[in-house]
């Protein structure tokens, strides 16, 4: 019995020797992450005062992003589309109106809140914002929906594909030993031009 109890004890101090070597290395490495933060944390402010991130009164991105959601959103402007693979095969191509349009573009907010009585455990909750457009859009997709015009009737002909599509704001022609594609005639049908700047 008394060999039992022995072996008991020694056990149990065995084991609080580990747990306490457990809980040494965790406030080791807890520190050590402390210390590095603090270091990154320093040399963010060295950088924030001495490197500043630039301000701006004008940016030119921001301009012409901005043009051209206009001409895709108003103008209905005149394009044309290439759909291909990702080797360049050509599977259709043809006058189209407008840019394409990603297949998940949705009319109303995909979410929606609701509140259940007796819960207690609500907060603030982040929901999609609609565009100045008025569609909803996901940030990934890998269909879209591009509107070809008839060139019979000149109405539109909406097509939906899964593979790449290129488009154009002039009419393109495939060259015939290649898949690469040059602007074939007339005048593109979008044009940007930066604020207080012209195009060459």
């Amino acid at each position: 019995m008394k060999r039992f109890i022995t072996l008991a004890i020694v056990v149990m101090l065995v084991l609080s020797a580990l747990a306490l070597t457990g809980c040494d290395e965790q406030v080791d490495n807890s520190s050590a992450t402390t210390k590095e933060a603090a270091i990154v944390n320093s040399q963010d402010s060295v950088y924030a005062k001495g490197q500043p991130i630039p301000r701006f009164d004008y940016s030119i991105p921001r301009d012409l992003f901005t043009q051209f959601y206009k001409f895709q959103t108003q103008e209905g402007i005149n394009t044309y589309s290439v759909v291909s693979d990702i080797n360049g095969n050509v599977y259709y191509e043809g006058p189209t109106m407008g840019y394409p349009i990603p297949y998940n573009s949705q009319l109303t907010n995909p979410e929606k809140t609701e509140v259940h009585e007796g819960n207690y455990n609500g907060g603030n909750v982040t929901l999609p914002q609609s565009e100045p457009n008025g569609l909803y859009t996901s940030p990934t997709t890998n269909a879209t929906i591009v509107m070809f015009i008839d060139p019979a009737t000149g109405k539109l002909m909406p097509v939906y594909t899964e593979l790449n599509v290129t488009c154009f704001p002039f009419t393109v022609k495939k060259t015939a030993t290649t898949s690469t594609v040059y602007q074939k005639s007339g005048s593109p049908t979008a044009l940007l031009a930066p604020k207080g700047k012209t195009t060459k």
